[in-house]
């Protein structure tokens, strides 16, 4: 089997987006747009991946590169163009005798079945360089790939360097490409910065391989937006909205009911199984993942979040990180959960607050609840039993333990332990003092007329 190589540039500075985070950092469906791209190069049959960043990623990236632990990362000091951000790349690649794939940390939607496909059509050909080609509706700042007879690329002219005859091309260049490692080290090597930008233009190394006698072609890919580059937020924004229908149209695919597909915002990651249904308005984070026969009621907010089968969650329930949701189980609305696991067959179905908590099957928690888990320094955990009632607007005091089939009053401050097979009321003695009420306004009308 044929080897093969991916080395990605992302060592732009982004200054169009107006931010101190690098481009390649900012989210694209929940997740940094560099790591869109590293997903991808995963689908490639590969042995070796290099990513070209600039120096000022080098502190930032540690999250990145703990998930990809064999990926090389390389710096690129100087911004003197794509061409010298792949020589920079060379010493990483060494030796190596494969393919070699070039990707762009910028460009996200690309994916894995047109790589697949461009590796294929290269190799099946026998080229030396296979470029993925594509035909915008506006060419304004893309190459333009020059071919000769038989459909053979002879050179990529970059935009700022077209004649005003070269600017009615309409094949334009993506940028990503696919080559022999020989024959693209010995074309790195003849790049020069001649040229209206004083940098090292990439693309005149296609040149440089035609007038060496090597095989040049190109690909038109089918869909314009898998090339879609990001530079500036207009263009993030954008791609967001590419993204989120590409993830909508493949969960209804999937068997997912969307009530109103539109509203739904999902992450790259969101994993949602057949029959479950999302009501309008409904917010994915990362790392949320729905099991069959739930439903998401309008306006949740789900982030780090395990829902069982057959759960109802919503409306207006909003569930943080490290939360998981047991079968059959209710979450109503206004309910906020965080940092906790609900067994089976529990409800929380009004206005509750349960943070740093683990629930019981099949217990009942009043509206009003609160689990009071922070004192000013630290967190605390509240446990709650099986088969637990917890009256209305109860405060429950962590660090706090509730016994199985408990019943907590209404109105209780509970801050100590409660036994299985308990009642526990914990609120204060009501008063009741005849007349005072009469007296009152008589006092307040009195002041009133002075």
């Amino acid at each position: 089997m044929n080897k093969i190589a991916v080395v990605i540039l992302a060592a732009g500075r982004g200054t169009r987006m107006k931010s101190s985070l690098p481009k390649v950092l900012h989210c694209l469906a929940g997740r940094p747009i560099l790591e869109h791209v590293l997903s991808v190069a995963d689908g490639i049959n590969q042995n070796k991946q290099v990513v070209v960043i600039g120096p000022e990623i080098k502190t930032i990236i540690n999250p990145i590169s703990e998930k990809w632990p064999n990926i090389e990362f390389v710096i690129q000091s100087e911004r003197l163009g794509t061409g010298d951000a792949l020589k920079v790349a060379q010493p990483s690649i060494g030796e190596y005798d494969g393919d070699i794939l070039v990707l762009y940390g910028d460009v996200p939607l690309i994916t894995i079945n047109t790589l697949n496909t461009l590796i294929e059509n290269y190799r099946n050909q026998e080229a030396g360089i296979a470029i993925l080609s594509f035909k915008p509706k506006n060419p304004q700042g893309y190459g333009r790939i020059v071919c000769e007879s038989d459909n053979l690329v002879s050179r990529v002219v970059e935009h700022v360097e077209t004649t005003e005859e070269e600017k009615n091309i309409e094949i334009c260049n993506s940028g990503i490409f696919v080559s022999n490692a020989k024959i693209l080290s010995q074309q790195l090597d003849k790049l020069d910065n001649h040229n209206s930008k004083n940098e090292y233009f990439l693309t005149d190394i296609f040149s440089h391989a035609f007038n060496d006698g090597h095989k040049c072609i190109h690909m038109e890919v089918e869909d314009e937006t898998e090339i879609y580059g990001i530079n500036d937020k207009v263009q993030l924004a954008e791609a967001e909205k590419i993204m989120q229908q590409r993830l909508r149209v493949a969960a209804l695919e999937s068997g997912v009911e969307m009530i109103d597909p539109s509203t739904v915002w999902l992450s790259s990651d969101t994993l949602i199984e057949e029959n479950v249904t999302i009501e309008p308005n409904v917010f994915f984070g990362p790392n949320v993942s729905i099991q069959s026969g739930s439903r998401i009621r309008a306006f949740c907010h789900l982030e780090g979040v395990k829902v069982g089968e057959n759960a109802i969650i919503g409306p207006f329930a909003r569930l943080r990180p490290d939360t998981n949701i047991g079968k059959n189980t209710r979450i109503g609305n206004f309910v906020e959960v965080k940092m906790a696991r609900i067994g089976d067959q529990t409800k929380i179905n009004h206005l509750s607050y349960i943070g740093d908590a683990n629930i019981g099957s099949d217990s009942n928690i009043g509206a009003g609840t609160i689990t009071c888990n922070y004192d000013g320094y630290k967190k605390s955990q509240t446990e709650i039993g099986n088969k637990v009632f917890i009256g209305s607007n109860s405060s429950l005091i962590a660090p706090l333990n509730i016994g199985d089939r408990s019943i907590v009053g209404a109105g209780s401050v509970v801050n100590k332990d409660v036994s299985d097979d308990s009642i526990v009321v914990a609120r204060a003695k009501q008063e009741e003092r005849s007349g005072a009420a009469a007296r009152r306004r008589k006092r307040e009308n009195k002041n009133d007329d002075s």
